[in-house]
């Protein structure tokens, strides 16, 4: 699924740059929800994540990885994968 994002936003002229960020944010993301099934990813537990994420990193860097996890999720769910 993820794969299929980051072509699709290669597609559209992301940047190299871009995409590593992308990986870099949505990685952690997907290890923390341990194999849970994208569709049965809820509101409670993206915000337990980036409370997670809060404790462990500055706040600029966290709104960073918060926009790439929101962008992704907008993403799956025009695809109706949620």
């Amino acid at each position: 699924m993820a794969q299929r994002f980051l072509s699709n936003r290669e597609a559209r002229g992301a940047s190299s740059h871009h995409l590593v960020h992308l990986i870099s944010s949505l990685r952690p993301f997907a290890v923390a929800l341990d194999a849970v099934p994208l569709a049965k990813v809820s509101a409670a537990m993206v915000r337990d994540y980036v409370r997670s994420l809060h404790v462990r990193l500055a706040p600029a860097t966290v709104q960073g990885h918060v926009l790439d996890i929101r962008l992704f999720l907008r993403w799956a769910g025009k695809r109706i994968l949620l």
